[in-house]
This record gives structure tokens, sequence and C-alpha cells, in this order.
């Protein structure tokens, strides 16, 4: 993986976006969202993890079970590539105030990806 995997970002998972936009078009108007710098509201969980932390957290998930039967799963650091932007996260206040907050974790959102990944229907 490029750079030493110090960098910090945040992920949501997508069907906590989808209730984000549930949310707030089934309980809030336009005038709940309008301020004098905007109409618009951050999604996102306020909550940041490293690169690294992630590449991890997937190498558990992915390898839960692949690990019994002796495998194993090396990440390499290349710290000769860039990390990229030090930091990326939303400011979830405003619509934390509006009363919506993110309710999957990063381990479990990664969870129910893969699954989906080795169960779930080819999409066209």
């Amino acid at each position: 993986l490029w750079g030493d995997g110090s960098p910090l970002r945040e992920f949501l998972f997508a069907g906590d976006l989808a209730d984000a936009v549930v949310y707030l078009m089934e309980n809030k108007n336009a005038e709940d969202l309008r301020t004098p710098t905007g109409d618009f509201v951050n999604v996102g969980t306020g909550k940041e993890l490293t690169i690294r932390e992630l590449a991890e957290t997937i190498r558990a998930v992915v390898y839960a079970d692949v690990a019994k039967d002796g495998r194993t799963c090396r990440i390499e650091w290349n710290s000769s590539k860039p990390n990229g932007t030090p930091r990326k996260l939303c400011d979830v206040t405003r619509l934390n105030n509006l009363g919506w907050k993110a309710k999957v974790e990063v381990r479990k959102g990664i969870e129910i990806s893969y699954d989906d990944f080795l169960h779930g229907k080819v999409r066209k």
C-alpha cells in the first residue's frame, strides 16, 4: 500500500448515507436546512481512522476464515509513495443536531460488504 498508513480518513457505510437522506426528507423541510452559508448538510460519521487501521481491519475480516488453512496476508507499506492528504473528516455537527447519527461502525460495514461480495448476486 502506498505511503506509511498514517493519513486519517472517515468512512461511511452506504446504507447509513441512504438512511440519512431518507431521514432528512421525512423529518425536515427546506427551511430546517437553510443557513446563511447555504443549504448543505455534511453526511458522515464524524469518526476517523488511519489507513493502516483500515487495512488491518479489512485483512482481519477477509482472512478470518481463510487463515484456518494456513494462508496469510502481509501488508507491505511503500513509504517511497506519497501518503496523500493527511486528514479528511466531515463536520457532522449540523446533521447530528438535526437528530441523525451514523449507525454502522467501520468494521461492521466491511463485514457486511464482504459478505455481500461473497454471497450476493452479481450486479450488472
